[in-house]
């Protein structure tokens, strides 16, 4: 916290008090020492009002949402707080908009008004990328009624969290959603039963009559043929049907914005197909992957607005190679036999079946 004064308006004060003071000597006007009188005790009773009052003056910033898709407006709430019975000029504050993902800010300037119990104000703006977006008060500045002297103080939301709030900006799940993906689910299917040793009905728990909403691919075609009825797989685990997407970010924010978009938009169309979802997302800050199960869309929601709790800096590292990446995969995940792979080369984001 730090005061300060006007000095402009403290000399322009000093002045007009002498200008005053030699009117009154020169024409003995009981209206001009009335005046020069009120000039001084008016502005002490400036100072002595702002003195007390700015002890109890506080603000907050509040968002009544939470999880946003890019390209929604939102708005955030400035509340100023005046706990005493003396009403002050205004606040003034220094907002800062940021996002944290990427790893970029822009200060706002805004006045709120003190009134006697505080007041509000609200701030419309557009979401204009992806990622974690948060709104801070940075700084405040409050002044006395004659524009005297004022105060300054630096806000600590990571002390204070009304202080600020946060806000995630998910892709649209509409992007890239005419793309046919079926090719993925079954070049991953067909990749990982092929590579798995023994995909017979030893590795089944149960052999049974295909019931109307059994998917195609648990069909167990040889028995069928035989016995001239459609007979389906039962597995005893998920772990080998599960479809996993692999995606590494880049330095480049361009193309990491697209390979976000692009994995949100292919991990919704995926929920469509009858299959179990994880997404690994690599993270060189510990050489490994966070990993995440999408069963439904609120979970694809919450996976993506987790990987903006980390700067972008954490995924990115001094970048990986392929070969590190399958060989990360086969380490840390030796069950894998083939994973969907998003990569960014030429023109934009693919996908592709990697086994």
């Amino acid at each position: 916290m730090r005061f300060g004064l006007y000095v402009f308006r403290w000399i322009g004060y000093m002045i007009l008090c002498a200008l005053f003071g030699v009117l009154f000597s020169m024409f003995r006007s009981y209206f001009l020492i009335l005046f020069l009188i009120i000039l001084i005790i008016l502005p002490l009773i400036s100072i002595a009002t702002f003195l007390y009052a700015y002890k109890k003056v506080d603000i907050e910033v509040k968002s009544h949402i939470s999880i946003l898709a890019e390209g929604e407006e939102s708005e955030v709430l400035i509340i100023s707080k005046n706990n005493s019975f003396i009403p002050l000029p205004g606040l003034e504050a220094e907002i800062i908009f940021g996002n944290s993902f990427f790893g970029n800010e822009d200060p706002v300037d805004v006045s709120v008004p003190l009134k006697k119990g505080g007041d509000r104000l609200i701030i419309p703006f557009k979401i204009t990328d992806i990622g974690s977006y948060y709104v801070r008060i940075n700084r405040i500045k409050i002044s006395d009624w004659a524009g005297l002297i004022y105060v300054r103080k630096k806000m600590e939301p990571e002390v204070d969290r009304s202080k600020s709030t946060v806000m995630k900006s998910l892709p649209k799940k509409t992007y890239r959603q005419k793309e046919d993906i079926s090719g993925l689910e079954t070049g991953a299917v067909e990749a990982e039963e092929a590579n798995r040793k023994g995909s017979d009905t030893s590795e089944v728990t149960e052999i049974r009559e295909y019931i109307e909403g059994d998917r195609i691919r648990d069909i167990h075609w040889k028995l069928s043929a035989k016995t001239d009825e459609l007979m389906v797989k039962v597995r005893s685990s998920m772990s080998g049907t599960d479809i996993v997407v692999v995606i590494t970010l880049r330095k480049d924010i361009y193309m990491t914005g697209h390979i976000i978009r692009y994995s949100y938009g292919l991990l919704n169309k995926m929920l469509e197909l009858e299959s179990g979802l994880k997404l690994l997302v690599y993270d060189a800050s510990k050489v490994g992957f966070d990993e995440y199960t999408i069963s439904d869309e609120v979970s694809l929601m919450q996976a993506f607005a987790d990987i903006y709790d980390k700067p972008l800096q954490c995924y990115v590292g001094d970048g990986v190679a392929e070969d590190d990446i399958r060989s990360y995969m086969g380490k840390i995940y030796p069950y894998l036999e083939s994973y969907v792979r998003v990569k960014f080369e030429g023109a934009g984001p693919s996908a592709i079946v990697v086994n």
